[in-house]
């Protein structure tokens, strides 16, 4: 059966690779309790570029105001209630304690420069310290609610949505993050993030861009009442890019193409994520290997081509393989 199996420690020719990479924004370079609205932006370049990806910012330069999308910030404040503390996160620092994080405020953008898009692996989420403690304690101007009313049994959420762009502009998929989440009929459930969390991206495979927005219970006509800002952090993705001649790992699939069963030798990378998408970047099926061979049992799939990538501590790659 060897024949069938295609090797990539020998040759690859015009295959689809990726690099890894993580975005922690300290590259801001900012002092403790600094930040970047956009204010100082070009007018007809309104991103922050950390690697050459884009996050939009959108800066009212007549009532010099941030009135959407990214702002850089190393603020740390977490018990101001109040408009004058819109770039503090709670947890009073970066994920792992690092200094810089990035806030988003109502419908925020990150865009991949790679033509051909990227698999986004993960990003930490957590709480701006402003809706936190309005979500917590209320508004002491009485403009936001606070969550649970009075008694504690209103079910109230505060709901992050993110969604994947593909390269022709559509939606690809959607991952849902509860920042606050009162709707328990048991209130000891009921819960505030607090901390920063991993939220995994994986499953909108290969993206363009990643929209996200909120929601909440608390909001009227013109849009949510809960202050529209939430935190992020070590942003990690894969990009795509086109390779010749590349050497990548001592890694076999095959046969390929398959009738059902495609196993998978890795001679050096035993704990990865095996992940299969369609050609549209909508991740299909995922298994963890530890093991030198795993075998991926594809007979319930339609025929057609895919895209399989497999993520080790120290590579990852993809190549495409065909369901006959």
């Amino acid at each position: 059966m060897k024949h069938f199996f295609y090797t990539f420690a020998f040759a690859i020719i015009s295959v689809l690779t990726y690099g890894q990479d993580i975005l922690t924004f300290e590259d801001a370079n900012l002092e403790v309790n600094e930040y970047r609205n956009g204010g100082d932006l070009p007018l007809d370049d309104n991103y922050f570029y950390f690697n050459d990806v884009r996050f939009q910012s959108n800066y009212d330069t007549m009532f010099q105001y941030w009135t959407s999308g990214w702002a850089v910030s190393t603020v740390k404040d977490s018990t101001t209630n109040g408009f004058s503390n819109l770039y503090g996160a709670y947890p009073f620092a970066g994920a792992d304690e690092s200094l810089t994080f990035m806030v988003g405020q109502y419908t925020s953008t990150i865009e991949i420069p790679d033509t051909l898009g990227a698999i986004i692996n993960s990003i930490d989420i957590t709480n701006a310290s402003f809706p936190l403690l309005v979500m917590r304690d209320g508004d002491p101007s009485g403009f936001s609610k606070k969550f649970g009313g009075d008694d504690g049994n209103d079910p109230d959420y505060f709901l992050l949505d993110i969604k994947g762009i593909d390269v022709n502009g559509d939606s690809i998929g959607n991952v849902s993050f509860y920042l606050a989440d009162y709707r328990f009929e048991d209130n000891t459930q009921d819960y505030i993030i607090k901390e920063w969390t991993t939220v995994d991206l994986t499953e909108l495979g290969i993206v363009k861009s990643l929209e996200f927005s909120l929601s909440s219970s608390d909001a009227n006509q013109f849009g949510i009442l809960t202050p529209a800002l939430y935190c992020v952090d070590n942003f990690k993705y894969a990009y795509t890019t086109n390779v010749e001649n590349t050497i990548i790992a001592n890694v076999s699939i095959g046969p390929n193409p398959t009738l059902g069963n495609l196993f998978v030798d890795m001679q050096e990378n035993q704990g990865s994520q095996i992940s299969l998408f369609n050609l549209n970047g909508q991740l299909i099926k995922s298994w963890y290997s530890v093991e030198s061979r795993t075998t991926l049992d594809l007979s319930s799939l339609k025929k057609g081509s895919y895209l399989i990538h497999i993520q080790s501590d120290e590579n990852v790659y993809t190549e495409k393989v065909f369901v006959h």
